[in-house]
């Protein structure tokens, strides 16, 4: 999973394609083998320069990072078998205090 941070601003402002307004802030990897099949980002309730990302897996697996933005450290907060079949469905809710996930 590459997560890419936008400069919106000159992202939104540039008549021409401007590849400088994107860049990658990290790759995250883990050691499962599962394919990724669903993604959902959202800010830290405690600090705006917190990230939260969760990774769904098509094991039925979910990962839990936070990413430091300042830093562009990405930390794995936990990693559950969550469901039996694939996640097919991700959304994060009051600020990133809940976690919702489904799957088929």
């Amino acid at each position: 999973v590459k997560v890419w941070l936008v400069d919106t601003e000159r992202f939104l402002n540039s008549s021409e394609s401007n590849s400088s307004s994107i860049c990658l802030l990290k790759e995250v990897t883990s050691a499962s083998s599962a394919p990724v099949s669903v993604l959902s980002l959202t800010a830290s309730a405690e600090s705006s320069e917190k990230m939260l990302l969760a990774v769904g897996r098509g094991s039925g697996s979910l990962e839990v990072w936070m990413c430091d933005i300042s830093s562009s450290k990405f930390q794995i907060s936990g990693s559950y078998d969550a469901h039996v079949q694939v996640v097919t469905g991700l959304t994060w809710a009051f600020s990133g205090r809940c976690l919702y996930s489904c799957s088929q």
